[in-house]
Protein backbone atom coordinates (compact mmCIF):
# COMPACT_ATOMS: atom_id res chain seq x y z
CA UNK A 1 0.00 0.00 0.00
CA UNK A 2 2.80 2.23 1.15
CA UNK A 3 4.22 1.65 -2.65
CA UNK A 4 1.20 1.98 -4.47
CA UNK A 5 0.53 6.03 -2.22
CA UNK A 6 4.72 7.16 -2.76
CA UNK A 7 3.47 6.30 -6.83
CA UNK A 8 0.84 7.81 -6.91
CA UNK A 9 2.31 10.82 -4.92
CA UNK A 10 4.79 11.01 -7.93
CA UNK A 11 2.43 10.97 -10.78
CA UNK A 12 0.88 14.20 -8.67
CA UNK A 13 4.64 15.84 -8.47
CA UNK A 14 5.01 15.21 -11.96
CA UNK A 15 1.65 16.66 -13.00
CA UNK A 16 1.93 19.74 -10.66
CA UNK A 17 5.35 20.24 -12.24
CA UNK A 18 3.89 20.55 -15.83
CA UNK A 19 0.74 22.29 -14.99
CA UNK A 20 3.34 25.24 -13.60
CA UNK A 21 5.96 25.08 -16.61
CA UNK A 22 2.65 25.80 -18.58
CA UNK A 23 1.60 28.54 -16.45
CA UNK A 24 4.78 29.98 -16.45
CA UNK A 25 5.47 29.85 -20.05
CA UNK A 26 1.67 31.39 -20.96
CA UNK A 27 2.18 34.08 -18.84
CA UNK A 28 4.71 35.05 -20.55
CA UNK A 29 2.33 36.49 -23.71
CA UNK A 30 -0.23 33.80 -23.63
CA UNK A 31 -2.55 34.17 -26.23
CA UNK A 32 0.17 35.49 -28.50
CA UNK A 33 2.18 32.29 -27.50
CA UNK A 34 -0.39 29.75 -27.75
CA UNK A 35 -1.22 30.79 -31.64
CA UNK A 36 3.12 30.73 -32.35
CA UNK A 37 2.83 27.18 -30.22
CA UNK A 38 0.09 25.69 -32.82
CA UNK A 39 1.96 27.33 -35.40
CA UNK A 40 4.78 25.83 -35.11
CA UNK A 41 3.34 22.17 -34.18
CA UNK A 42 1.58 22.91 -37.37
CA UNK A 43 5.26 23.04 -39.05
CA UNK A 44 6.70 20.14 -37.61
CA UNK A 45 3.42 18.27 -38.92
CA UNK A 46 3.50 18.97 -42.10
CA UNK A 47 6.96 17.78 -42.97
CA UNK A 48 7.07 16.38 -46.13
CA UNK A 49 8.08 12.58 -45.80
CA UNK A 50 10.01 13.05 -49.36
CA UNK A 51 12.23 16.04 -47.95
CA UNK A 52 14.27 12.83 -46.06
CA UNK A 53 17.94 13.03 -45.81
CA UNK A 54 18.04 9.35 -47.13
CA UNK A 55 15.76 9.50 -49.79
CA UNK A 56 16.40 11.48 -53.17
CA UNK A 57 19.64 12.69 -51.95
CA UNK A 58 22.59 14.00 -54.24
CA UNK A 59 25.05 11.69 -55.18
CA UNK A 60 27.66 11.43 -52.58
CA UNK A 61 25.52 12.82 -49.67
CA UNK A 62 26.79 11.27 -46.01
CA UNK A 63 23.79 11.52 -43.23
CA UNK A 64 23.63 14.49 -41.40
CA UNK A 65 25.29 15.36 -37.66
CA UNK A 66 23.43 16.14 -34.79
CA UNK A 67 25.90 17.26 -31.95
CA UNK A 68 27.04 21.13 -32.13
CA UNK A 69 27.92 23.52 -29.83
CA UNK A 70 28.02 26.77 -30.77
CA UNK A 71 29.90 30.03 -29.12
CA UNK A 72 27.04 32.79 -29.59
CA UNK A 73 28.71 35.59 -29.62
CA UNK A 74 27.08 39.16 -28.82
CA UNK A 75 26.34 41.30 -31.76
CA UNK A 76 27.91 39.21 -34.68
CA UNK A 77 24.57 37.66 -36.15
CA UNK A 78 24.36 34.95 -33.34
CA UNK A 79 20.80 34.88 -33.19
CA UNK A 80 20.16 34.47 -36.98
CA UNK A 81 22.75 31.13 -36.23
CA UNK A 82 20.92 30.27 -33.11
CA UNK A 83 17.52 30.30 -35.35
CA UNK A 84 19.30 27.50 -37.07
CA UNK A 85 20.39 25.54 -34.92
CA UNK A 86 16.90 25.36 -32.98
CA UNK A 87 15.06 24.66 -35.90
CA UNK A 88 16.86 22.06 -36.81
CA UNK A 89 16.48 20.55 -33.30
CA UNK A 90 12.79 21.10 -33.22
CA UNK A 91 12.92 19.08 -36.61
CA UNK A 92 14.92 15.99 -35.43
CA UNK A 93 13.72 15.83 -31.72
CA UNK A 94 17.15 16.53 -30.42
CA UNK A 95 17.72 17.86 -27.14
CA UNK A 96 19.42 21.19 -26.49
CA UNK A 97 20.95 22.35 -23.51
CA UNK A 98 18.72 25.60 -21.77
CA UNK A 99 18.17 27.04 -18.96
CA UNK A 100 15.20 26.56 -16.88
CA UNK A 101 12.30 28.55 -17.61
CA UNK A 102 12.58 30.42 -14.20
CA UNK A 103 16.69 31.41 -14.98
CA UNK A 104 15.93 33.05 -18.28
CA UNK A 105 17.17 32.48 -21.52
CA UNK A 106 20.44 32.14 -21.11
CA UNK A 107 23.26 29.90 -19.63
CA UNK A 108 25.36 32.26 -18.27
CA UNK A 109 26.84 35.67 -19.69
CA UNK A 110 29.04 36.15 -17.29
CA UNK A 111 31.12 33.37 -16.23
CA UNK A 112 31.83 29.74 -17.87
CA UNK A 113 30.16 27.95 -15.06
CA UNK A 114 27.26 25.47 -15.93
CA UNK A 115 25.09 25.03 -13.29
CA UNK A 116 23.57 21.90 -13.43
CA UNK A 117 20.35 22.41 -10.68
CA UNK A 118 19.72 25.30 -13.31
CA UNK A 119 19.51 23.75 -16.54
CA UNK A 120 16.84 21.18 -18.47
CA UNK A 121 16.71 18.01 -17.60
CA UNK A 122 16.70 15.34 -20.47
CA UNK A 123 15.32 12.31 -20.35
CA UNK A 124 17.65 9.11 -18.95
CA UNK A 125 20.12 7.19 -21.54
CA UNK A 126 19.54 10.42 -24.27
CA UNK A 127 22.30 13.60 -24.28
CA UNK A 128 22.49 17.12 -24.92
CA UNK A 129 22.85 17.74 -28.94
CA UNK A 130 22.98 21.48 -28.95
CA UNK A 131 24.61 24.07 -27.15
CA UNK A 132 23.51 27.74 -28.81
CA UNK A 133 22.77 30.16 -25.74
CA UNK A 134 24.77 32.87 -24.62
CA UNK A 135 27.70 31.37 -22.33
CA UNK A 136 31.11 32.21 -21.84
CA UNK A 137 33.46 29.38 -23.40
CA UNK A 138 34.97 26.37 -21.99
CA UNK A 139 35.68 23.95 -24.21
CA UNK A 140 36.86 21.58 -20.92
CA UNK A 141 33.02 22.26 -18.96
CA UNK A 142 30.71 22.26 -21.90
CA UNK A 143 32.71 19.18 -22.91
CA UNK A 144 31.06 16.92 -20.02
CA UNK A 145 27.33 17.50 -21.29
CA UNK A 146 28.58 16.37 -24.71
CA UNK A 147 28.98 13.34 -26.66
CA UNK A 148 32.80 13.00 -27.88
CA UNK A 149 31.67 13.82 -31.94
CA UNK A 150 30.46 17.09 -30.86
CA UNK A 151 31.17 19.64 -33.67
CA UNK A 152 32.55 22.93 -31.82
CA UNK A 153 31.82 26.27 -33.82
CA UNK A 154 32.20 29.71 -33.08
CA UNK A 155 31.68 33.23 -34.79
CA UNK A 156 33.70 36.62 -34.92
CA UNK A 157 32.96 39.96 -36.44
CA UNK A 158 34.94 43.04 -37.51
CA UNK A 159 35.76 44.29 -33.72
CA UNK A 160 34.92 48.16 -34.18
CA UNK A 161 31.76 47.32 -36.12
CA UNK A 162 30.98 44.98 -33.40
CA UNK A 163 31.72 47.45 -30.60
CA UNK A 164 29.45 50.71 -32.65
CA UNK A 165 26.09 48.11 -32.69
CA UNK A 166 26.65 47.37 -29.34
CA UNK A 167 26.29 50.95 -27.67
CA UNK A 168 23.12 51.74 -29.57
CA UNK A 169 22.23 48.33 -29.10
CA UNK A 170 22.45 47.93 -25.42
CA UNK A 171 21.55 52.06 -25.39
CA UNK A 172 18.52 52.08 -27.25
CA UNK A 173 17.05 48.51 -26.83
CA UNK A 174 17.83 47.48 -23.70
CA UNK A 175 17.94 51.07 -22.41
CA UNK A 176 21.38 50.79 -20.45
CA UNK A 177 20.91 54.08 -18.61
CA UNK A 178 24.96 55.03 -18.85
CA UNK A 179 24.83 53.92 -22.74
CA UNK A 180 21.28 55.76 -22.80
CA UNK A 181 23.14 59.05 -21.31
CA UNK A 182 26.15 58.45 -23.80
CA UNK A 183 24.12 58.43 -26.88
CA UNK A 184 21.55 61.36 -26.27
CA UNK A 185 24.55 63.80 -24.63
CA UNK A 186 26.63 63.19 -27.09
CA UNK A 187 27.01 64.13 -30.79
CA UNK A 188 29.74 61.02 -31.17
CA UNK A 189 28.63 58.76 -28.72
CA UNK A 190 31.44 56.17 -29.83
CA UNK A 191 34.62 58.74 -29.54
CA UNK A 192 32.93 59.75 -25.90
CA UNK A 193 32.94 56.20 -24.83
CA UNK A 194 36.29 55.83 -25.55
CA UNK A 195 37.80 59.01 -24.69
CA UNK A 196 36.70 57.96 -21.02
CA UNK A 197 35.26 54.66 -21.14
CA UNK A 198 35.06 54.25 -17.45
CA UNK A 199 32.87 57.06 -17.18
CA UNK A 200 30.01 54.77 -19.44
CA UNK A 201 31.29 51.19 -18.98
CA UNK A 202 29.72 50.48 -15.35
CA UNK A 203 29.29 46.62 -15.79
CA UNK A 204 33.12 45.75 -15.38
CA UNK A 205 32.90 42.18 -15.03
CA UNK A 206 29.49 41.68 -16.41
CA UNK A 207 30.49 44.54 -19.63
CA UNK A 208 28.85 44.08 -22.97
CA UNK A 209 31.65 46.80 -24.35
CA UNK A 210 34.79 45.67 -22.87
CA UNK A 211 35.93 43.06 -25.02
CA UNK A 212 33.06 41.31 -25.22
CA UNK A 213 33.89 39.12 -28.04
CA UNK A 214 37.02 37.99 -26.88
CA UNK A 215 35.46 37.40 -23.67
CA UNK A 216 32.55 35.35 -25.21
CA UNK A 217 36.15 33.23 -26.52
CA UNK A 218 36.26 32.33 -22.56
CA UNK A 219 38.94 35.26 -22.28
CA UNK A 220 39.32 35.49 -18.41
CA UNK A 221 39.38 39.25 -17.51
CA UNK A 222 42.87 39.45 -15.69
CA UNK A 223 44.10 38.07 -18.79
CA UNK A 224 41.66 40.87 -20.96
CA UNK A 225 43.68 43.74 -18.86
CA UNK A 226 47.28 41.99 -19.28
CA UNK A 227 46.14 42.11 -23.48
CA UNK A 228 46.54 45.63 -23.58
CA UNK A 229 50.38 45.98 -22.54
CA UNK A 230 51.41 41.71 -23.36
CA UNK A 231 50.57 40.82 -27.02
CA UNK A 232 51.93 37.10 -25.62
CA UNK A 233 48.89 36.82 -23.19
CA UNK A 234 46.63 36.94 -26.73
CA UNK A 235 48.85 35.25 -28.43
CA UNK A 236 48.03 32.23 -25.86
CA UNK A 237 44.91 32.74 -25.73
CA UNK A 238 44.14 32.20 -29.35
CA UNK A 239 46.19 29.50 -30.20
CA UNK A 240 44.27 27.82 -27.32
CA UNK A 241 40.55 28.57 -29.08
CA UNK A 242 41.70 27.79 -32.74
CA UNK A 243 42.99 24.29 -31.05
CA UNK A 244 39.46 23.66 -29.33
CA UNK A 245 37.28 25.07 -32.27
CA UNK A 246 36.19 23.44 -35.43
CA UNK A 247 34.62 26.25 -37.09
CA UNK A 248 35.11 29.48 -36.94
CA UNK A 249 32.38 31.50 -39.18
CA UNK A 250 32.88 35.22 -40.08
CA UNK A 251 29.81 37.92 -39.66
CA UNK A 252 31.29 39.84 -42.93
CA UNK A 253 30.65 36.41 -45.15
CA UNK A 254 27.69 34.96 -43.53
CA UNK A 255 26.47 33.41 -46.29
CA UNK A 256 29.81 31.52 -47.42
CA UNK A 257 30.10 30.59 -43.52
CA UNK A 258 26.73 29.09 -43.16
CA UNK A 259 27.83 27.15 -46.46
CA UNK A 260 30.96 26.02 -44.66
CA UNK A 261 28.29 25.07 -41.57
CA UNK A 262 26.16 23.17 -44.00
CA UNK A 263 29.67 20.86 -45.33
CA UNK A 264 30.87 20.37 -41.99
CA UNK A 265 27.28 19.22 -40.25
CA UNK A 266 26.24 17.16 -43.86
CA UNK A 267 23.12 19.75 -43.89
CA UNK A 268 20.92 21.07 -46.55
CA UNK A 269 19.54 24.05 -48.22
CA UNK A 270 16.22 24.35 -45.83
CA UNK A 271 18.62 23.40 -43.03
CA UNK A 272 20.61 26.54 -43.07
CA UNK A 273 18.16 29.24 -44.55
CA UNK A 274 17.97 31.97 -42.51
CA UNK A 275 16.42 35.78 -42.12
CA UNK A 276 18.48 38.47 -39.93
CA UNK A 277 16.61 37.88 -36.77
CA UNK A 278 18.02 40.86 -34.52
CA UNK A 279 17.55 43.27 -37.66
CA UNK A 280 13.80 42.30 -38.17
CA UNK A 281 12.59 44.86 -35.89
CA UNK A 282 14.86 47.58 -35.09
CA UNK A 283 14.29 51.16 -35.11
CA UNK A 284 17.45 52.48 -33.57
CA UNK A 285 18.72 55.25 -35.36
CA UNK A 286 22.70 55.77 -35.07
CA UNK A 287 24.23 59.07 -35.77
CA UNK A 288 26.55 59.88 -38.59
CA UNK A 289 30.34 59.54 -36.86
CA UNK A 290 32.57 62.13 -38.21
CA UNK A 291 35.77 60.74 -36.65
CA UNK A 292 35.40 57.08 -37.49
CA UNK A 293 38.71 56.48 -38.55
CA UNK A 294 40.26 58.59 -35.43
CA UNK A 295 37.75 55.96 -33.17
CA UNK A 296 38.77 52.70 -34.94
CA UNK A 297 42.22 53.72 -34.06
CA UNK A 298 41.21 54.84 -30.39
CA UNK A 299 39.09 51.23 -30.24
CA UNK A 300 42.40 49.04 -31.36
CA UNK A 301 44.10 50.59 -28.42
CA UNK A 302 40.77 49.89 -26.09
CA UNK A 303 40.67 46.11 -27.39
CA UNK A 304 43.53 44.38 -29.02
CA UNK A 305 42.37 40.71 -28.11
CA UNK A 306 39.20 41.99 -30.26
CA UNK A 307 41.64 42.53 -33.24
CA UNK A 308 43.95 40.13 -32.87
CA UNK A 309 40.88 37.46 -32.51
CA UNK A 310 39.32 38.29 -35.71
CA UNK A 311 42.19 38.90 -37.83
CA UNK A 312 43.18 35.52 -36.78
CA UNK A 313 39.98 33.56 -37.14
CA UNK A 314 39.26 35.72 -40.94
CA UNK A 315 42.82 34.53 -42.46
CA UNK A 316 41.97 30.88 -41.26
CA UNK A 317 38.45 31.32 -42.92
CA UNK A 318 39.12 32.83 -46.16
CA UNK A 319 42.31 30.09 -46.77
CA UNK A 320 39.66 27.61 -46.14
CA UNK A 321 37.36 29.11 -48.86
CA UNK A 322 40.60 30.11 -51.44
CA UNK A 323 41.07 25.90 -51.22
CA UNK A 324 37.37 24.86 -51.80
CA UNK A 325 37.59 26.55 -55.16
CA UNK A 326 35.16 27.19 -57.40
CA UNK A 327 32.65 24.67 -57.18
CA UNK A 328 32.14 26.22 -52.91
CA UNK A 329 31.75 29.60 -54.88
CA UNK A 330 28.83 28.29 -56.99
CA UNK A 331 27.17 26.68 -54.44
CA UNK A 332 27.27 30.00 -52.10
CA UNK A 333 26.21 31.59 -55.11
CA UNK A 334 22.90 28.94 -55.77
CA UNK A 335 22.17 29.13 -51.86
CA UNK A 336 22.68 32.89 -51.81
CA UNK A 337 19.80 32.76 -54.95
CA UNK A 338 17.56 30.37 -53.13
CA UNK A 339 17.59 32.68 -49.43
CA UNK A 340 16.37 35.68 -51.75
CA UNK A 341 13.49 33.74 -53.14
CA UNK A 342 12.58 32.25 -49.79
CA UNK A 343 12.82 35.82 -47.99
CA UNK A 344 10.86 37.48 -50.61
CA UNK A 345 8.18 35.28 -50.68
CA UNK A 346 7.85 35.26 -46.53
CA UNK A 347 8.10 39.12 -47.02
CA UNK A 348 5.33 38.97 -49.01
CA UNK A 349 2.70 36.47 -47.29
CA UNK A 350 3.64 38.40 -44.26
CA UNK A 351 0.07 39.66 -42.64
CA UNK A 352 -1.78 37.94 -45.25
CA UNK A 353 -4.84 35.20 -44.07
CA UNK A 354 -4.79 33.16 -47.15
CA UNK A 355 -1.42 32.33 -47.95
CA UNK A 356 0.23 29.47 -50.31
CA UNK A 357 3.75 27.97 -49.66
CA UNK A 358 6.46 27.89 -52.16
CA UNK A 359 8.66 25.28 -53.76
CA UNK A 360 12.15 25.74 -54.07
CA UNK A 361 14.26 23.93 -57.11
CA UNK A 362 16.64 21.50 -56.33
CA UNK A 363 20.12 22.15 -56.74
CA UNK A 364 23.78 20.65 -57.38
CA UNK A 365 24.48 20.96 -53.67
CA UNK A 366 21.09 20.55 -52.02
CA UNK A 367 17.14 19.04 -52.24
CA UNK A 368 14.58 20.78 -53.51
CA UNK A 369 12.51 21.84 -50.49
CA UNK A 370 9.03 23.57 -49.50
CA UNK A 371 8.42 26.47 -47.59
CA UNK A 372 5.24 27.05 -45.85
CA UNK A 373 3.80 30.12 -44.60
CA UNK A 374 4.58 28.69 -40.73
CA UNK A 375 7.95 28.00 -41.82
CA UNK A 376 7.89 31.61 -42.45
CA UNK A 377 6.82 32.13 -38.99
CA UNK A 378 10.28 30.09 -37.77
CA UNK A 379 12.42 31.84 -39.74
CA UNK A 380 11.13 35.00 -38.32
CA UNK A 381 10.93 34.24 -34.64
CA UNK A 382 12.46 36.26 -32.19
CA UNK A 383 15.25 34.47 -29.51
CA UNK A 384 12.88 34.18 -26.85
CA UNK A 385 9.63 32.40 -28.12
CA UNK A 386 11.82 30.27 -30.41
CA UNK A 387 13.51 29.12 -27.09
CA UNK A 388 10.15 28.86 -24.97
CA UNK A 389 8.93 26.52 -28.01
CA UNK A 390 11.72 23.96 -27.61
CA UNK A 391 11.91 23.91 -24.10
CA UNK A 392 8.08 23.15 -24.43
CA UNK A 393 8.44 20.41 -26.97
CA UNK A 394 11.75 18.94 -24.89
CA UNK A 395 9.73 19.03 -21.60
CA UNK A 396 7.22 17.40 -22.76
CA UNK A 397 9.19 14.30 -24.36
CA UNK A 398 10.94 14.69 -20.82
CA UNK A 399 7.65 14.41 -19.09
CA UNK A 400 6.22 11.51 -21.77
CA UNK A 401 9.18 9.70 -20.68
CA UNK A 402 8.66 9.60 -16.82
CA UNK A 403 4.76 8.77 -17.28
CA UNK A 404 5.77 5.76 -19.29
CA UNK A 405 8.10 4.67 -16.69
CA UNK A 406 5.74 5.11 -13.72
CA UNK A 407 3.39 2.87 -16.14
CA UNK A 408 5.82 0.25 -16.81
CA UNK A 409 6.47 0.39 -12.41
CA UNK A 410 3.08 0.37 -11.44
CA UNK A 411 2.01 -3.30 -13.31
Amino acid sequence: MATFFTKKWKRIVILLSVVGFLIAVITIDSYAFMITLRKSYKVLQDQDPSQSYFSNTPAGYLPPKTNIVFLKVHKAASTTVQNILLRYALFHKLNVLLSKGSEGIHINEHSDVISENKIMSVPPNTQFNILTHHLIFNKKHISRFFPPDTVYVGIVREPYSRFVSSIYYYGTNWNYPSLKNLIAQNSDPVNAFLTNPHKYDLEKSRSFLNNRMSRDFGMPLPSIKRSLTDNRTTESFVKRVTYDLDLVLVTEHFDASVIMLKRLMNWTFKDILYIKINQLNTNVKRKTIANDRINRALYKKFAPSEFALYEHFLSIFLDKVKALGQDFAEEVEAFRQARQIVENFCAEIRGKINRTGLEVERTKWSLSFKITPQYCDLLEMNEGTMTDIVRLYQNNRLMKFLNEALDSNMH
